[in-house]
């Protein structure tokens, strides 16, 4: 997610010369990124524009109690996440709205989710789904909270208020 544009950064693929902890709406920080440096960015995203997401069926989740397979849950939920980091990070750049579409189904998407963990990671050696009235902060729904909150932060000024205010209550609930 958002760590593997710190990786790109660490590995000297994106040069900066200040740290990115500003709103996309502040443009003098994100407008002195070289472009060379995120153009596979904008292209990733590209590609995934009109984006449609993958879902994510019961099925999936029982898979890991059924059959030990834990790549059903998690490569759906890996994939939405990578997505929207990208597509959080190229909005950033761009800053004209052409993304924002995506981002918000991948945020409200994300909300409708039952359980930000993997169904490996399930606690107390309980079985079957999740219920969502009874959250648990797993590594991977940590994660995801720090996904939401960077998009809600980042995005701000762009972001429909509605989408904001259900991003953050979900991010407190769970």
């Amino acid at each position: 997610m958002l760590r593997v544009f710190a990786k790109e950064i660490l590995n000297g693929r994106i040069v900066l010369d200040k740290p990115l902890l500003e709103k996309a709406s502040n443009r003098k920080v994100w407008d002195a990124i070289p472009s060379n440096s995120v153009a596979h960015i904008i292209k990733f995203s590209e590609e995934h524009l009109n984006y449609n997401w993958p879902s994510f069926l019961a099925t999936n989740f029982l898979a890991f109690e059924r059959t030990g397979d834990r790549m059903a849950w998690q490569k759906p939920m890996l994939e939405r996440r990578h997505i929207l980091a990208n597509l959080i990070i190229a909005e950033c750049i761009e800053y004209n709205g052409r993304f924002l579409d995506d981002i918000t189904n991948g945020i409200i998407l994300t909300c409708e989710e039952t359980y930000w963990g993997y169904s490996a990671h399930r606690y107390g050696g309980t079985t079957g789904i999740h219920q969502n009235y009874d959250p648990y902060i797993d590594l991977h729904a940590a994660n995801t909270g720090s996904l939401l909150a960077a998009a809600t932060y980042l995005l701000s000024d762009e972001l429909h208020p509605t989408v904001i205010e259900r991003a953050l209550a979900e991010i407190k609930f769970r």
